[in-house]
């Protein structure tokens, strides 16, 4: 007679969701009054299919159907074989020693955090282009308001002058010579008004995150 090594226990408690698939298996194992009575006479000992039929004045495959059918819903286990008088390979069943609880999923924090990762990445990304789009083209027209050497709106306005009062020799009557800006006036009227980009992004921000905050606190209750 040869014999497997006994198999280690599974876990000793279970926690199930009712929507779990090993709920709907416990279920339809246990839902029949045969699949009790076989259960019972398992308490605290080994048998095989034959013992159980014989106990229970019950077909052999019937109690090979309920036997697959604990073993698949993981309460029952095969602990080991042995053969019998006629050399036929036989399965020893045992009950896994263990505590079933089914209760309501409980709150995922892992799933929860990678939800709100997954919701604030698309207006993170819109916000970090906006501020880089911003600090780009302030950094870019910065040159322009100190570009200008101290002095050069003098000479300038000189040359000017002087260039003026060629003219006014060469042609009669002298037109009227406005007065000319500086260049940094010139410069500051270049100015192209952008908005204050900043600012839309931390708005897009903060509203990201009151969205997701209400979506969840209406999920949490909707699951209750």
């Amino acid at each position: 007679m040869s014999e497997e090594p006994e198999k280690d226990s599974v876990q000793k408690v279970r926690l199930l969701s009712p929507d779990d698939e090993q709920a709907r298996l416990i279920g339809k194992a246990i839902a029949s009054e045969t699949a009790g009575k076989i259960l019972s006479s398992m308490a605290g000992r080994e048998v095989t299919a034959m013992m159980l039929s014989e106990e229970l004045e019950t077909p052999v495959s019937t109690v090979m159907y309920h036997l697959e059918n604990l073993a698949s819903a993981g309460l029952i286990e095969v602990s080991r074989t042995r053969y019998s008088v006629k050399g036929r390979e036989m399965k020893v069943y045992r009950l896994i020693d263990q505590v079933l609880i089914v209760s309501p999923k409980s709150f995922d924090l892992k799933a929860v955090l990678a939800r709100c990762a997954t919701l604030l990445s698309i207006p993170l990304a819109l916000a970090v282009l906006l501020t880089s789009f911003t600090l780009f083209h302030s950094q870019k027209a910065a040159p322009l308001y100190y570009s200008a050497p101290a002095g050069s709106a003098q000479k300038m306005e000189s040359n000017i002058a002087s260039y003026a009062a060629d003219r006014m020799m060469e042609m009669a009557p002298a037109p009227t010579v406005a007065p000319l800006a500086g260049p940094t006036q010139w410069l500051e009227e270049i100015e192209t008004p952008f908005p204050h980009l900043p600012e839309f992004a931390e708005g897009i921000l903060i509203g990201a995150v009151l969205v997701i905050i209400i979506g969840l606190i209406f999920d949490f209750y909707r699951k209750r």
